[in-house]
């Protein structure tokens, strides 16, 4: 008697659990409208985030970096490792 009811709760439990594990399927649309919500307050929080980059015919490396919501262009120069303000 015993065992059976244990084997019962067993299953319940079981089967309960594999229910619960269920997940809504998500399409594409659904996670890119997702993170194109996500992208732009995050990036704001983020420190020394770099945009903008690009290479000049010099051979110099040209950025724009946000600092506490201040965007400051900035120059890099390889060879010497030097940034400077743009």
């Amino acid at each position: 008697m015993i065992r059976s009811w244990m084997l019962s709760c067993t299953l319940a439990f079981t089967l309960a659990g594999s229910a619960m594990a269920q997940t809504a399927t998500v399409s594409r649309a659904d996670y890119e409208r997702a993170a194109s919500m996500l992208y732009a307050p995050a990036s704001l929080r983020v420190d020394h985030s770099l945009v903008g980059i690009r290479w000049l015919d010099d051979g110099s490396l040209v950025y724009r970096e946000r600092t506490q919501g201040v965007e400051t262009a900035m120059r890099l120069n390889p060879a010497t490792g030097k940034r400077s303000v743009a």
